[in-house]
């Protein structure tokens, strides 16, 4: 499903990462472990093209490195970032409504706002609520179901435990 070979990231001049080589078969979970600093971050965000990289990244035998960020999650990489990047001023609903996407052919299962209430009830009691006023922990799950409202093929998720 994802293969990476010889992956490099760049932040500005400075290159980050060096050379990453990873696979990754459709149906497997993969985790990156290691301390604080060690460019968890850094690999996801250069995954879904939202740094400067060279290599290559081969997502369902389509090449993707040199691809913008909105087409990598066009092609079904779903991306959960560290930082809980809502939109604060709309409300939770407004907030799922954007990732909301038809799933892709194939695909095993659908996310649509029922479900993501049911996975989170709480998002559920706070729909109406604007997403800037809600608890870390809530953002949190904000995020994580506006990306799989999107119905991505892959889902790659940066701290899920953060909040």
């Amino acid at each position: 499903m994802l293969e990476v070979r010889r992956l490099n990231a760049f932040y500005g001049a400075s290159q980050v990462l060096f050379d990453l080589d990873l696979g990754l078969a459709e149906g497997r979970v993969l985790t990156l472990l290691g301390r604080n600093g060690a460019g968890r971050s850094t690999v996801a965000r250069a995954l879904v093209g939202r740094v400067s990289r060279s290599g290559s990244v081969r997502f369902m035998d389509r090449e993707l490195v040199d691809e913008r960020a909105f087409r990598i999650a066009r092609a079904g990489i779903g991306y959960v970032p560290e930082n809980r990047e809502v939109f604060g001023q709309l409300d939770v609903e407004e907030n799922l409504r954007l990732g909301q996407r038809a799933p892709l052919p194939g695909a095993a299962t659908t996310w649509d706002l029922a479900r993501c209430y049911e996975l989170f009830p709480r998002l559920h009691e706070r729909r109406h609520a604007p997403a800037g006023a809600l608890s870390g922990g809530e953002q949190q799950m904000l995020v994580l179901c506006r990306a799989l409202m999107g119905n991505p093929r892959l889902l790659i998720v940066d701290e899920p435990t953060e909040g």
